[in-house]
Parts: C-alpha cells; structure tokens; sequence
C-alpha cells in the first residue's frame, strides 16, 4: 500500500509540475520528491509532507518544513508550503538564477503565481526585492509586493549593470 501510494502522488506531482515548467517549454524531466513522512487522501485530492521536504524538478529546488498539494483531476492545482524559512531555487530566463524565502508560499500551479509571506525576500539577477509579502509571476518575471501593518513599505535594490559603475566613477585627475 506504501509503494502505491508513493507511485501516485509521483504520479501526480510529476503531471502538475511537468504542466506547469513545460507550459515555458523549460522542462519534460520527473519530480524529485523526499521528505520525513507523507500522507495523502486520493478521495480528495491532498497530499501532506512532512519533514525536511524537498521538492526538485529540472531548475526548481524547494526546499520546507511542510507542503499540502491539492490536486483536482490528477493534475497539481496548488502548493502551500510552510518553513523555517521556505527556500526556493530556481533558473529563471531574463533574471537568471533567483532565491527567494518567506515564512510561507503558496504556488499556484495553474496560474504560474508564487506567494510569498512573511519575512520574504527575493533576490535575483538584477537585485532584491523584500517586503512581507511578495507576489511572483513566473511566466513574466513580474513581482508586486507589500510592507508589514508595522511599516507598511516594500525594500526595492537594482543592482546597477557594470558598464554604468565603470562609468560613473570619475577619475582622480578629473576632480
């Protein structure tokens, strides 16, 4: 009964995340999948992890203390992971490699949409965005993000491009 159980949930996982990578035609490999414990409820579509989760595919690295999955029609509809933070890896086209942490994310699978809450921090290629909570959309590289009731602000850093740093510097001699 284990190993059935284990097959399907792979079996799941692996159609909703290939749907929703393959959707950006990045990616047709299998979910990787471990953690400490899981149980799944195939009636209603929900699978729990628990422990040390990790949850990889092509580019994409997740790393949690606990993930529900929600499935409808044997396809991933939703991941709500939880952490001490929540750590997501991931190659990302025009903004490189990005890593980002929160308390909490929720991925919506369909919608190609992460949010993260809680302590969330962002950082890419072009910089960092932090903020209490943070809205990602994946297919276009598009955050929207919120401060905390206590500060009400969202931290924004662009790094510069090289070629402008060079640049802007002036020489000893010109001063």
């Amino acid at each position: 009964m284990k190993n059935r159980t284990f097959v399907y949930i792979c079996c799941i996982l692996a159609a909703g995340f290939s749907h929703s990578v393959g959707a950006q035609g990045q990616c047709a490999e299998p979910v990787n999948i471990n953690a400490d414990s899981s149980d799944t409820s195939i009636s209603d579509g929900r699978t729990i992890l628990r422990g040390n989760v990790n949850i990889s595919q092509c580019e994409l690295d997740i790393h949690a203390d606990e993930a529900l999955i929600l499935t409808r029609d044997r396809q991933i509809q939703r991941v709500e992971l939880t952490g001490t933070p929540v750590r997501v890896d991931q190659n990302s086209g025009s903004l490189g490699k990005v890593n980002a942490t929160a308390d909490t994310v929720d991925y919506d699978v369909v919608g190609a949409v992460m949010v993260f809450t809680g302590n969330a921090r962002i950082i890419h290629a072009q910089g960092e965005v932090n903020g209490e909570q943070i809205r990602y959309e994946i297919l276009n590289d598009r955050f929207q993000g919120g401060g905390d009731e206590n500060d009400g602000r969202i931290q924004i850093r662009l790094d510069a491009p090289e070629q402008l740093l060079d640049s802007s510097t002036p020489d000893a001699e010109d001063s």
